[in-house]
């Protein structure tokens, strides 16, 4: 098996194992709210798995999305200079998993009001080095952010 089939499926299967765990013992409802509950039950190796396998996916899309993209633009169509400039607008998951996953789980503990956050959402603004308390305040689409005083 290749390095990157391997990670595929690693990929495939924390996606898998994440949708069935949010999933709970409801899949009528569209989505189920919400996310950090659901995340504040899982074990700490399945959260692990489940930002793993985010990270892959993420830098996969990103790097091909981004380099398909470019192509034509660069007039000489370097792929080089395309992957510089692909990775310079990459979201920053260097701190590594165990600090991604401590603190999606310190943001959940920390803010019960915003459970209903997407742990994508979470880790997205992580990878923009974002503190949770800016998360916290972070005008998200389909959720109240806190007073400013807060």
């Amino acid at each position: 098996m290749t390095k990157r089939s391997a990670r595929l499926a690693l990929y495939v299967c924390s996606v898998l194992l994440t949708l069935l765990t949010l999933a709970g013992s409801s899949l009528k409802a569209q989505r189920p709210c919400c996310q950090g509950d659901e995340w504040l039950k899982l074990s700490h190796q399945v959260r692990e798995w489940y930002v793993i396998g985010y990270i892959s996916g993420y830098w996969d899309g990103h790097r091909d999305g981004c380099e398909h993209g470019l192509q034509g633009r660069l007039g000489a169509d370097d792929p080089d200079d395309a992957e510089h400039r692909c990775t310079k607008q990459q979201l920053d998951f260097s701190k590594g998993t165990d600090f991604l996953v401590k603190s999606v789980t310190d943001f959940y503990t920390k803010y019960p009001d915003a459970r209903d956050i997407y742990i994508y959402e979470i880790l997205d603004l992580l990878g923009k080095n974002l503190s949770l308390e800016e998360i916290h305040k972070h005008p998200f689409m389909r959720h109240q952010s806190p007073n400013p005083s807060d």
